[in-house]
This record gives structure tokens, sequence and C-alpha cells, in this order.
């Protein structure tokens, strides 16, 4: 392609809408046009780009357009190119033009926290911007994540219907004894990708795979990795651990940005991270919170021990130990800390 003909690969986000569609942004001598991909009809449109976000390693571009749709891609080269060629930068005036009290007042906590180590000061920041951001967004982002890995990475469950009926029972069994006031879609899927898992995006939805059906000897085992990743949705660990990842202009984003802007840039970065494991605080807070939950519905500690085991040894050398810079438990330490919590 020459300077003057481009074509970015992304997704269309619509205002209020946490679903994406695939779609193109091309350019060429007769302006910005964007089309459709896939199962989307429609024979491309001409838009105008409002402002672009600015780069950052590992973080998707948002191009917002004039008519309040986002489009949102991880090509950085391309939008760099497109930038150029139409002559503009990506400009942060519009921040100053929604400044709110509750966000000069996160600001301000921002700046205070950046003299320390950034270690410490970008977990502190997150989890502070966590907490400012509504349920109902936090929710959006996560179907955002689930539609993208969907698209992606996951298949259907080959688990027969009965089977996940059960699982759901067990699962609604745990909800009712958490201090969720709604109940986060639990999803069983087909990822060979990623073997016997759980996983929790942020408020929800919960991911748990064939593999990890297939390694349980019961429902109960089952429980206890269901109950764990219930602690993770309770606790807004999915939200905070996305933002840590992203860091400081994440952290401005959402301080500034729009519902619209937060869900597709934040909902992107929740895809990428998804595998990734929660630290070490994360996971210990899980695992004593779903301890409780089983301890709560009557199933007891053992079966949560049992799965953990059986994951255990599935990890292999790779869950053994913990070195300085870990940011993962080992998964003995975690079986350890679970039996120390069984009733004597």
């Amino acid at each position: 392609m020459t300077a003057e003909s481009l074509e970015i690969a992304g997704d269309l986000f619509e205002p209020g809408r946490a679903a994406s569609r695939p779609a193109r942004l091309l350019y060429d001598r007769r302006g910005l046009t964007l089309r459709p991909v896939g199962q989307w009809s429609g024979h491309g449109e001409t838009v105008k780009l409002s402002e672009v976000s600015d780069r950052v390693a590992g973080v998707p571009r948002r191009a917002a357009l004039a008519d309040g749709r986002s489009f949102v891609t991880p090509d950085d080269e391309g939008i760099d190119r497109l930038m150029r060629v139409l002559g503009r930068r990506s400009s942060k005036l519009h921040i100053w033009e929604r400044l709110t009290v509750k966000r000069l007042a996160i600001f301000a906590v921002l700046l205070v926290v950046a003299g320390f180590a950034l270690r410490a000061a970008v977990p502190f920041a997150a989890d502070y911007a966590a907490n400012s951001v509504p349920e109902s967004w936090e929710r959006h982002i996560g179907e955002t994540a689930y539609t993208q890995l969907n698209r992606i990475y996951l298949e259907e469950s080959n688990l027969p219907t009965e089977k996940q009926a059960e699982i759901n029972a067990i699962y609604d069994r745990l909800l009712a004894e958490s201090e969720l006031n709604y109940r986060p879609d639990l999803h069983m899927v087909a990822a060979s990708g990623i073997g016997p898992n759980a996983l929790a995006l942020p408020g929800g939805p919960i991911l748990v795979t064939d593999s990890l059906v297939r390694l349980a000897d019961s429902n109960e085992e089952l429980a206890g990795v269901l109950a764990h990743e219930l602690a993770h949705v309770e606790a807004r660990h999915g939200l905070r651990k996305v933002l840590r990842y992203g860091g400081w202009v994440m952290l401005a984003n959402v301080v500034f940005a729009d519902s619209g802007s937060l869900i597709g840039e934040v909902g992107s970065l929740a895809a990428l991270t998804a595998t990734q494991a929660y630290s070490r605080d994360f996971e210990a807070e899980a695992d004593l919170r779903g301890a409780q939950l089983m301890q709560a519905s009557g199933i007891g500690i053992e079966p949560f021990i049992a799965i953990m085991t059986k994951l255990g040894r599935h990890c292999g050398d790779a869950c053994e130990t913990t070195g300085l810079w870990d940011s993962h438990p080992a998964m003995p330490d975690r079986i350890d800390s679970l039996r120390e919590l069984q009733p004597q």
C-alpha cells in the first residue's frame, strides 16, 4: 500500500453497547471509510475522526468517530500512519471538558502517589480507581472481554446438557451465600489452549473449561473452583488486575474517559490479560473467601483442597515453587493455607 492508501482492522463499538462488530477503517484518495467484515451487512460509509488515543505498549488504540462510535484496534503502526497522512496529532484537550469534582479528587490522588516507587504506586492507584468505576460499567467491560475471547479463542462446550445443569445448580448454591446482588453469567466452554482452567472476567462472566470439568471427580470439587472465581468477582480482582497491568495511562483514561471509551479500551485489555495469573494477594484473598463460601453452602473445604491438588499435579513444576520476583503463589503453599482453615 502507498502512503495514500491504508487499511486497518479492528472492532466497532456503538455508544452504550458492550458488544463489538468487526470492521475495517480505510483511507484512500476519496477519504476515510468504515467498512464491515464478516456477518455484519453493509457497504461502508464515510466517517470523520474526532480523537485518537495515545500509543501505549499492549493497549489497543481507540479512534473516536464524530458520530459517537468508537473504532478499537491493536494496529499501532496503522493508526500512526493514518494520523501522519491526515496531518493530525492525538489531542488530550477534551480531558478538561470532562472534569468533575470526583474525578479531580482521583487525579489528585494519582499525582500524590506518583512520587512513590512505581511497583507500589500503580497497584494502589489502580485499586482506588477501580472502586470509582460503576458496577454497570464493570459488567459491560467483562461482557466486552468475553465477546472478544469467544470470537477468537473459545468454542461451544461439549458437556452434556445434564452435566451443565448440575454445574449451574451448585454454582447457584454458592452464589446464594455470596455478597453479589446479581448473577454473573456462567459459561462452560471448550478451550484447548488453556487446558483445565476457570476464568473470572471483570464483574463476570465466569468461564469454566470442559477440561477442568473432566479433571474433577465430583461437582463438589468444581464448586471449589467456582467459589474461588466468585470471590474474584466479589473483590473486583479482574478490573483491578487490568488497571494495574495498564499502568498510568490506562488509569488516566479511567479517570477522564466516558463510559464508551472505558468499556472499549479496558474491555480489550481485559481480554488480552484474561489468562494471566492474579497476584499473590489476590489469589490468597480469593482462596480464603472461596473457602468461606464452600463452608457457608455446606460443602466444606475438602473438595476445594482436592481439586487444587489435582490442578497442582497437572501444572507440574511451574506451580511447585515461587521465586522472589514471582507474583503468583506456589500451589503447595495455597493448599497448606486451605488445610489450616479446616475445622479441627
